[in-house]
């Protein structure tokens, strides 16, 4: 008897094709196992391949690597990405759909006396809203709409100031004489499934940044951060508040969100200055110790 899985695709028409090479992937993966091709919207499959999970089916989901980040920054999910199939089209403007921060021509972010109306398209809300605290942590005073599209024509006529859209073509910046101010997140295509791990915890970070070390890669942020001990320190300046006011908002998604950028960080410094992350767990048992014998 075949054993099938579900692997769910998007029926978005941008995501469509290429997920063929994301499919590919998943026959190779497992070749004496059946699959059964479903197709949903893209940002619908993180939740669904969770659900079919939860019901006892072997389940796999193939979508926009910032459709699966928003769901988890939304959710606690059980889902992990298990492959990343690179996104590349010489058709658009950043050869892969990109987040990004919109505005008119000729609009400046340097006026923060003025109050800020930008709209976000619901879809993207917590990687919006999370890119516009640091807009608000810089002095400027946004408020922030939402809305399921058509964005860019809503900014064009005057309803407000910025947007935050994707941006593939550039077909809809063009036409409503809008312009790109900042990346918000570049998107590849991700493989997501039930998470085999346990639980990636600092010690499998530990690892991970001794492998950037060992490989020596000058494009690798985490290579750009043990070569320079100012930035390191700067980053984690910047991130404990930046933790501290997400933690007085109150809102989850962006305490989890930012606590694991501190924790990122820390981790870099202790192996940078040669500390194991053992050495930070022992200390932390001998005190719990301690405390039981008072």
């Amino acid at each position: 008897m075949v054993h099938f899985i579900k692997v769910l695709v998007p029926k978005n028409s941008g995501l469509k094709d290429i997920s063929e090479s994301a499919i590919e992937y998943i026959k190779e993966k497992d070749p004496e196992k059946g699959i059964e091709i479903l197709p949903f919207r893209g940002e619908d499959i993180p939740s669904l391949v969770e659900g079919f999970n939860e019901r006892g089916f072997e389940a796999i989901g193939v979508t926009g690597e910032d459709l699966f980040i928003e769901y988890c920054l939304g959710n606690q999910s059980t889902l992990a990405a298990i492959k990343k199939v690179p996104w590349r089209n010489e058709n658009f403007v950043f050869k892969k759909p990109t987040l990004c921060l919109l505005g008119p021509k000729g609009f400046s972010l340097k006026n923060k006396s003025k109050k800020l109306v930008c709209i976000v398209n619901r879809k993207y809300r917590f990687l919006s809203e999370n890119f516009l605290e640091k807009l608000k942590r810089n002095g400027f005073n946004v408020e922030i709409r939402q809305a399921n599209g058509n964005l860019e024509k809503a900014v064009e006529q005057g309803l407000a100031d910025i947007c935050v859209e994707i941006v593939c073509s550039g077909s809809s910046i063009k036409e409503n004489n809008l312009e790109v101010l900042e990346k918000v997140f570049e998107s590849d295509l991700v493989v997501v499934g039930k998470n085999s791990q346990t639980i990636f915890d600092l010690e499998e970070l530990e690892k991970v940044i001794q492998e950037r070390d060992y490989e020596k890669n000058s494009k690798s942020y985490t290579c750009k951060l043990l070569r320079n001990e100012n930035l390191l320190a700067e980053k984690i300046r910047e991130e404990t508040l930046e933790l501290i006011e997400a933690a007085e908002i109150g809102r989850k998604s962006k305490v989890v969100w930012e606590a694991a950028d501190l924790l990122y960080f820390v981790s870099v410094l202790l192996y940078s200055k040669g500390v194991p992350v053992k050495a930070v767990f022992n200390e932390l048992r001998r005190r719990n110790n301690e405390s039981k014998r008072d």
